[in-house]
């Protein structure tokens, strides 16, 4: 499944854009700015933060970047699994969630009552890095889980984006789910191309994005 925006220069297309096979044929080495997305990352899914480091290494321009949400339980592993000679980890910033009511006991051992969660940056260069804040604060009431149970804050994606990236950059989301990454990009007049193993979340994100288009014409 593929649908294209040819008047704003975007893409999403269901799939596993993890597989070699699949990045190798839909995306152009170098070709991306920013990668900027929230794999999950339960203990059965982790697995795919090997294969986003690769895609990154693979995807992203010479001065390209990228930005991944986590959850804190299992940092050590992510940080194992994304090891690079090509792309770096260069800060951590923080998303606070302390005005969406999200507090909750993450397991049952630790019993911590959740407020934030770490947004890892990676670049190819570290040095090439701009000025920005490592806080991103949740406005209240733009929660984007109507459209999938994983869904982040718009308002608060349109700020990452508008930190870390350049008007018309082409930006990466190989997790789009509900298409927080992607409807906050074309808000603020970036490229984008989204991948998602599930068709019917294409499906639902394709409907927003053609409602935005058209609101917007």
């Amino acid at each position: 499944m593929f649908y294209l925006y040819s008047k704003i220069g975007s893409c999403i297309f269901s799939g596993d854009i993890l597989k070699p096979e699949t990045y190798n044929n839909f995306i152009a080495p170098e070709s991306i700015d920013w990668i900027i997305t929230d794999p999950p990352y339960v203990r059965n899914s982790l697995n795919v933060f090997k294969g986003l480091i690769e895609l990154a290494e693979y995807s992203l321009k010479e001065e390209g970047g990228m930005i991944v949400m986590t959850g804190q339980k299992y940092i050590p592993e992510i940080f194992k699994l994304m090891k690079s000679n090509s792309v770096h980890y260069c800060w951590m910033l923080a998303y606070l969630m302390l005005d969406e009511n999200t507090k909750k006991s993450v397991n049952k051992d630790i019993h911590a009552e959740n407020y934030w969660k770490p947004l890892f940056l990676f670049r190819k260069d570290c040095s090439k890095q701009k000025k920005f804040k490592d806080i991103i604060r949740c406005p209240k009431d733009n929660n984007d889980k109507k459209y999938h149970p994983w869904g982040q804050n718009i308002k608060a994606f349109e700020e990452i984006i508008e930190m870390m990236t350049d008007k018309d950059d082409f930006i990466l989301d190989p997790f789009m789910g509900g298409g927080t990454t992607l409807l906050a990009a074309l808000n603020k007049k970036r490229k984008f191309i989204g991948f998602d193993i599930d068709q019917n979340y294409v499906k639902i994100v394709n409907e927003r994005i053609i409602r935005k288009l058209n609101f917007n014409r």
